[in-house]
């Protein structure tokens, strides 16, 4: 089954893709993620995806925000998903990997589109009284990244 990106239109020259699929976290933490990510340099969402997994850095929650705690240093509703920090830092370096070996130099990019969708679940049942059971199923979700080159993006500013 052959698996296409969200983003379209996208120019091979200047870009670098990587996609994780049906990673065992649940789709809304992964959302909150990308939203979190997205539009920062490698180096800065690097940095940021380590501190969550270290619980110094929370990620704000702009989807899913119910009863969701504000957290210290300024941030609103947002919560510390580790498991869905390191998945998504994996991508991250898998697509900077991918730049490196296209030419591209990963440093000098930046997170132009990241998202997250819900995978196949895991099935599974609960125990219940009587000798019965309840679905249990667990959530997964396909998360991909497309990092692009900031000088682009500057040079066709200029030009327009």
């Amino acid at each position: 089954m052959a698996y296409g990106y969200a983003a379209q239109n996208v120019d091979p020259e200047t870009t670098s893709k990587a996609a994780g699929r049906e990673i065992p976290v649940k789709p809304k933490f992964a959302v909150n993620v990308c939203k979190a990510i997205k539009g920062k340099s490698v180096k800065q969402a690097r940095a940021f995806l380590e501190d969550v997994v270290e619980l110094k850095a929370a990620v704000p929650f702009r989807v899913h925000k119910r009863q969701v705690k504000h957290r210290a240093g300024g941030i609103g509703p947002g919560q510390y998903p580790v498991n869905v920090a390191r998945a998504t830092l994996r991508i991250l370096n898998d697509a900077a990997s991918n730049a490196e070996y296209k030419g591209l130099d990963p440093e000098k990019m930046y997170v132009w589109h990241a998202a997250a969708h819900r995978g196949a679940p895991i099935p599974g049942t609960m125990p219940r009284a009587q000798g019965r059971a309840t679905a249990w199923d667990k959530s997964t979700s396909h998360i991909e990244i497309v990092l692009k080159n900031e000088s682009e993006e500057k040079e066709g500013k200029a030009e327009e």
